[in-house]
């Protein structure tokens, strides 16, 4: 399950938001309100962190975020994911896009006008035929250690991480819908490597600096193929609640090739 907020204030209006300013605007514009779960923190303040094995495997994954921050043209966009998440914004709704809008309105010295729109729904993966669909920015590892300067290991490695990152994308999200129980109608499908047959279609991997101080591996414009019907909002990859790798819906398929190559980057 999911619910999403949409807040359009007056005073974005034509302006475009990436998720991490987003999150950078909600959390100034809620400064001084004990709402820790809202960007993934504990009672005690620390970044929640934990793991979670992989269904068919037992292979461990990062947890996923109750709350995903996402932008767009003039709006602010707030998920909460599975019944924690929900929750949470479902409350906290008024108050993010009262203050919000008073936010922006200081910044702009514009009005604090706004509207608002909420959405909810189920998220669910469901084994299927080939399904192809694209990302978001998507980070696919920390740039702490130095990659293969020979392009076809540079390819190989790249698609080696995004692999891993897509699955425990999906196999952490659906622990955070379905529970510990794992007894969840909206999630099945997610067997073996061999059932998915996941393929990096395209996608254009950058070497950028993070707001953490280090620097990331950055896909930009990723297309992949998986034997997935996946529906709702779901993403992969690092800083998830920042908005970064949201898997887009399918379309058809165009083509069946790889097409990654090294490429440079400036501040996301």
């Amino acid at each position: 399950m999911y619910y999403e907020l949409r807040v359009f204030p007056k005073g974005l209006d034509g302006k475009r938001l990436h998720g991490d300013r987003v999150r950078q605007l909600v959390a100034q514009a809620m400064d001084g309100r004990s709402v820790p779960l809202l960007f993934n923190r504990g009672d005690d303040g620390k970044t929640l962190q934990g793991k979670v094995g992989r269904w068919a495997n037992g292979e461990e994954f990062g947890i996923a975020p109750h709350v995903v921050f996402g932008g767009g043209v003039g709006v602010v966009r707030v998920f909460g994911i599975g019944p924690a998440g929900v929750n949470c914004v479902r409350e906290l709704a008024p108050q993010i896009a009262m203050a919000v809008a008073e936010r922006t309105r200081a910044e702009s010295g514009g009005t604090a006008a706004f509207r608002c729109e909420t959405y909810s729904g189920r998220c669910r993966l469901a084994a299927s035929g080939p399904r192809v669909y694209r990302l978001s920015r998507t980070l696919v590892a920390k740039a702490d250690r130095d990659f293969p300067r020979d392009p076809a290991a540079f390819r190989a490695e790249v698609e080696k991480r995004f692999r891993r990152v897509i699955i425990g994308g999906l196999a952490s999200q659906a622990e955070r819908i379905a529970g510990v129980s794992r007894q969840n109608e909206d999630i099945e499908g997610l067997g073996t490597d061999d059932m998915l047959d996941l393929r990096l279609l395209s996608g254009r991997p950058v070497i950028v600096p993070l707001k953490t101080g280090c620097h990331g591996l950055v896909l930009e414009g990723g297309e992949f193929r998986i034997n997935l019907d996946i529906v709702g909002p779901w993403y992969a990859g690092g800083l998830r609640s920042w908005g970064y790798g949201q898997i887009r819906v399918p379309y058809h398929p165009r083509r069946e090739d790889v097409n990654v190559a090294p490429g440079s980057g400036g501040n996301l």
